[in-house]
């Protein structure tokens, strides 16, 4: 059997048992902190200590770890399995550091070390591989510096986990072969037996399979079987007999394993053990009953919890329909997948910012403090030079005047600088706000879309699309395209405008050819729901304005009059010369807008509804086309009733308005 990586020391060899492990298990400090996190991540071990706020010196030398107290480490303990508990990972993560820095090793002991590996899984959770290996490093080394010897084998078993899940089976094997040998020769089976686990599956999953019988078979000898660890065993032993086609043998131990898993409330395990019976019936043939493993191990998991597993089971559960037939619920598990990674990429998101969020506070209040301390040591030295003046006696009156002059100067300073401190800072709000508004129309319009496509592209890829599903999916999703493009152009130029201004190249336009061009580029909307356009305006209407601005403006308006109109229904287009401006209006029969919305429509806080085909928008179209007509000098407004639509009017102005010669330029 496999299982020694190095050869025992002999009784001759006089290595103690701290070099052994530090020869055989552990590596050098220098080596953890700097070399492998260059090697592995591409930058230096002192980068993580900057994010994890972990000082590294503080682990070299125990006297300087004295924290508050035991209690103020139980306390925070205490915390952190509640936010555990809510799956409040974040918090979880600092709540493990305060615990960490507040703690000794004389007075926390070996319980230190179950802190650290708290807190490298809560890392693992949040997808920082690298800081959750930092932490797991720490603990080893700590472990050696105060011969915690029997907590070192389930430190190298948790780093052979992580690099298998790293994708690094090489190392993974290296390491739990260490803890398995060094768990034996200590005694300490449980944990001998949990790494034997984990080089069955690494040595099965690699095509090794003869030595992962010969771990699984010898942890057989050993009673694993009646232990806390049996069910582990039972899947293991499971997944064997499936890579062998042993159907009925596999059965067997997988019904095993998922009593075991239930008894325990492990859900995670028993969700793995029932999408192994799943491609058990799928293999056997039995391809609806497998169906039914598949929902039950989606139902018994929580979508705040367990919902990258949950990923994965609508994934099977979408192959599953497609190999059916059942091209619906293929659709639905797809669009399920879809909105649990949606909801992942959110959270992940929201995480990311929360976490800047808090690094920018920490961040402000460092440097608020610095200020606060350079503050008071001015006024020190001030209270000095005062003492001093009053020293002086007939000087008095000549330094107070100096000191009030140098006074009121340093004041119009602070004044200045604290202007235009406010001016930046309401600059960086407003880009901030530019910046969120831009990810969550990406995150939110714009892919929802690209994934429906690319499960249309799967399903035609497969031949499983008939030709009328093919016209009909192939025309929704020419829609959605459309609207796509229209949403990006909307977001770049509202981008443009909120970065750089709005710019404005006026000339003299006729206004109706610009409507039946723009009427050409989005006919086929209008298309699908047989609509028509009626234009009522004298030929030769002409405005001294931007083109690019007109087109911008009808675009949208007659985007949102196609989206909230009724098939078969009629759009018009009305212009008018009125004094020195055009009046220009667009009006829709459809479904008008709501009176409770009417008051928020042309507040530019992006409101939007869906239109009579479930068509979505961004909001941008109208906040744009408001700062455009401004911008030129006009207004936009309308008036609208529920159930029978609405009217859009804006101004542009007329050819009168048209500078002197020499002056368009202005």
């Amino acid at each position: 059997m496999r299982f020694l990586l190095y050869p025992a020391p002999t009784e001759m060899e006089t290595w103690s048992i701290r070099g052994w492990i530090r020869f055989r298990c552990v590596p050098f400090k220098w080596l953890s902190r700097f070399c492998f996190g260059l090697l592995l991540f591409g930058f230096p071990a002192e980068s993580l200590t900057a994010q994890t706020g972990f000082d590294s010196d503080s682990f070299e030398r125990p006297d300087v770890m004295m924290g508050l107290s035991p209690v103020r480490m139980d306390s925070l303990d205490l915390q952190a399995h509640l936010y555990h508990q809510e799956n409040e990972i974040l918090r979880e993560s600092r709540t493990l550091q305060q615990a960490i820095r507040s703690a000794s090793p004389r007075e926390a002991g070996p319980h230190l070390l179950d802190l650290y590996m708290r807190l490298s899984t809560a890392h693992q959770r949040l997808g920082e591989m690298e800081i959750a290996f930092e932490q797991v490093y720490r603990a080893l080394s700590l472990a050696e510096d105060w011969e915690w010897w029997d907590r070192i084998p389930r430190l190298l078993t948790r780093i052979g986990t992580l690099f298998q899940e790293l994708g690094n089976p090489e190392e993974a094997v290296i390491h739990l072969e260490q803890a398995s040998n060094l768990a034996r020769e200590l005694g300490i089976d449980p944990v001998q037996q949990e790494a034997d686990l984990g080089l069955a599956r690494l040595f099965r999953e690699s095509g090794d399979t003869q030595a992962a019988l010969d771990i699984l078979e010898a942890l057989r000898v050993q009673g694993v079987r009646e232990s806390d660890l049996g069910h582990v065993w039972a899947l293991e032993m499971g997944r064997w007999h499936l890579q062998f086609g042993e159907s009925r043998l596999a059965r067997r131990w997988f019904e095993e394993s998922l009593h075991g898993f239930r008894e325990n409330g492990e859900q995670i395990g028993e969700a793995e053990v029932l999408v192994a019976l799943a491609g058990l019936e799928q293999r056997e043939g039995r391809i609806a009953s497998s169906g039914r493993w598949l929902h039950e191990a989606l139902n018994g998991l929580e979508m705040d919890r367990h919902s990258r597993q949950m990923l994965e089971i609508q994934g099977h559960l979408y192959e599953h329909y497609r190999d059916l037939g059942e091209y619906q619920q293929a659709l639905s598990a797809l669009e399920a997948r879809t909105a649990i990674g949606e909801r992942i990429s959110n959270q992940e998101y929201e995480r990311a910012r929360a976490e800047f969020e808090t690094r920018f506070e920490v961040r402000r209040s460092q440097e608020q403090n610095r200020q606060l301390m350079a503050e008071q040591s001015r006024q020190e030295a001030r209270i000095s030079f005062q003492r001093w003046i009053g020293m002086g006696g007939g000087f008095l009156f000549l330094f107070l005047a100096t000191i009030s002059f140098y006074l009121y100067r340093d004041l119009k300073e602070r004044m200045r600088l604290n202007r235009d401190l406010e001016e930046k800072n309401r600059e960086l709000d407003r880009l901030d706000g530019v910046k969120n508004r831009i990810l969550a129309i990406v995150s939110h319009d714009l892919r929802g879309p690209l994934h429906s496509f690319d499960g249309f592209l799967q399903l035609l890829e497969k031949g499983k699309v008939s030709g009328e599903q093919l016209v009909q999916m192939g025309g929704s999703l020419r829609g959605r395209i459309r609207a796509n493009q229209m949403t990006m152009e909307n977001l770049l130029e509202w981008a443009k405008t909120q970065m750089t201004g709005v710019e404005l190249h006026p000339k003299v336009v006729e206004v109706q050819p610009i409507v039946e061009r723009v009427w050409e580029v989005i006919s086929g909307q209008a298309e699908e729901k047989k609509l028509s356009l009626q234009i009522e305006m004298e030929v030769g209407v002409q405005s001294w304005s931007d083109p690019d601005v007109v087109r911008l403006v009808l675009r949208n308006l007659l985007g949102n009059a196609i989206k909230f109109s009724h098939p078969k229904g009629v759009i018009v287009v009305r212009g008018e010369e009125k004094r020195n401006e055009i009046r220009m209006t667009v009006e829709d029969r459809g479904v008008g807008i709501p009176e409770e919305m009417q008051d928020r429509i042309l507040t530019g806080e992006g409101v939007t509804t869906e239109g009579t085909a479930k068509e979505k928008g961004s909001g941008l179209g109208l906040a744009l086309s408001i700062s455009y007509i401004e911008s030129q000098g006009g207004r936009l407004w309308f008036d609208s009733t529920p159930g029978e639509g609405t009217r859009f009017h804006f101004t542009l102005p007329a050819l009168s308005r048209r500078p002197l010669d020499g002056m368009e330029g202005s």
